[in-house]
C-alpha cells in the first residue's frame, strides 16, 4: 500500500513541476533585426511567415507584437484561431496606451458575455505578469512623434547591460 501511495505521489509531483522562467541577454542588434523582419512580413501581408517571430517578441514584451499576435489569433489569419489567447495578448498590449488599440479591444469585449470575461481574468493577469512591461524590462513613456508636437505613449526595451536587452522566457 505504501508503495502505491508513493508511486501516486511521485506521479502527481511530476505533473506539477513547472519550468522556471529563464532570463536571457540578447544583443541589441540581433534583437532588432529579427523583430523588424517580422513586422515587415506583416506589412507585406505574409502573416504566417511573421507569426512565429511575432509570438516570440510578444513574449519578450513588445507591445506592437502583442497587439499583432492578438489580432491574428482573433481573426484566424494564421490558421490558429484562439479567442482567449487573442484577447489576452490584446489586454497585455494595452500597457502601451494606444487609443486605437483600446477602442478595438473594448469593441470586442462588448461582444463577450460577462461570465466568459470573468473566466478570462486569470489568463489576462497571467499574461500581464509574464509578458508585461515590468517583467520584460520595457520602459513606457510619452514621447513626441517624429516631426510632430503630438505625444504618444511608447514602450521600449531597456538596455540592461551594454548592448544587451533582457528577456524572460517561460
Amino acid at each position: 500500500m505504501k508503495k502505491v501511495i508513493s508511486s501516486v505521489a511521485a506521479l502527481l509531483l511530476s505533473y506539477t513541476v513547472i519550468a522556471a522562467p529563464a532570463e536571457k541577454l540578447i544583443p541589441v542588434g540581433a534583437y532588432g533585426i529579427e523583430y523588424e523582419n517580422a513586422v515587415r512580413s506583416v506589412q507585406q501581408g505574409d502573416y504566417k511567415k511573421a507569426f512565429p517571430a511575432l509570438l516570440k517578441y510578444a513574449q519578450y514584451g513588445e507591445k506592437m507584437a502583442q497587439y499583432l499576435v492578438g489580432t491574428l489569433l482573433l481573426t484566424d489569419e494564421v490558421g490558429q484561431r484562439d479567442v482567449s489567447a487573442g484577447l489576452a495578448w490584446l489586454h497585455v498590449a494595452l500597457g502601451q496606451d494606444t487609443p486605437l488599440w483600446q477602442q478595438k479591444y473594448e469593441s470586442i469585449l462588448e461582444q463577450v458575455p460577462a461570465e466568459a470575461l470573468a473566466s478570462l481574468k486569470p489568463t489576462f493577469d497571467d499574461y500581464v505578469q509574464k509578458y508585461g512591461a515590468e517583467t520584460q524590462a520595457m520602459r513606457c513613456k510619452y514621447e513626441r512623434a517624429t516631426g510632430s508636437n503630438r505625444r504618444q505613449h511608447i514602450c521600449r526595451k531597456i538596455e540592461v547591460a551594454e548592448g544587451k536587452y533582457k528577456v524572460v522566457e517561460y
